[in-house]
This record gives structure tokens, sequence and C-alpha cells, in this order.
């Protein structure tokens, strides 16, 4: 890794502690497919490396749209996001649509031409 790499990565798992704290998973993987779900559920499973080799923090703003640039495209299972662009996403009192069988399920799934990332948070009480 050149010295630039080497900034960026840190940079990076400090933002990722900054917004995330402690509990969440955070991870990304490379696009593979055309199925952006399926390079999603690859980086889910850990069966996928970071393609930077940058930190991929589980458990415990500007360099998360920085990684991904403008064109990328994000999902979100906010259902007032669908609405309120600028909704407030800590908000706890937010309706989510989850997608596992945990009490809160919620987060982020950001996709580049050749990135997927994953930002989700989980309780199971």
């Amino acid at each position: 890794m050149t010295r630039t790499d080497t900034d960026a990565a840190a940079a990076w798992s400090r933002s990722l502690s900054a917004l995330f704290g402690e509990g969440m998973f955070a991870a990304v993987g490379a696009r593979r497919r055309d199925d952006r779900r399926l390079d999603a559920l690859d980086v889910m499973r850990l069966t996928t490396g970071d393609p930077r080799g940058w930190s991929r923090r589980i458990s415990a703003a500007g360099v998360l749209p920085g990684r991904f640039g403008a064109d990328a495209v994000l999902f979100t299972d906010a259902v007032t996001a669908r609405t309120d662009p600028h909704v407030d996403m800590f908000h706890r009192d937010g309706v989510y649509e989850g997608f596992t069988g945990h009490v809160m399920d919620c987060g982020v799934i950001a996709v580049s031409a050749t990135e997927v990332g994953v930002f989700r948070a989980f309780s199971t009480d």
C-alpha cells in the first residue's frame, strides 16, 4: 500500500467508527455480478474481502460518499426515506422494513460500478 492508500484506509476506519460506533455491521466487497443484491449478500456473509484491503469493521462524512463516488446508488429500508430524502437515519422512531428476523434491522447499501458496501444495525431485543 502506498502512503496515500494507507492514509485513505485510516480515514475510512476512523469514519466508520465515528458514523456507526459499536454494534454496527460495516463491510465492503467487490462488484462481481450484474445483480447487486448477490454482491451485497456476499458482503453480509463475509465471503468476499474489501477490494482495497481496507479495514472491515464488524461490531464494536465525507469518506463514505467519497469512496463510492457521485454515481453510486444508495438503497435503504427506511420507510420515511421514500418521501423525505433528508430524513434523519439515526432517529430511533423511524420505521424500517428489515430483511432479517432481528427486532431492529436497518441500514444502507451503497453500490458503485466496482464496489458494494453494506452498513447495517441489528438488535435481537
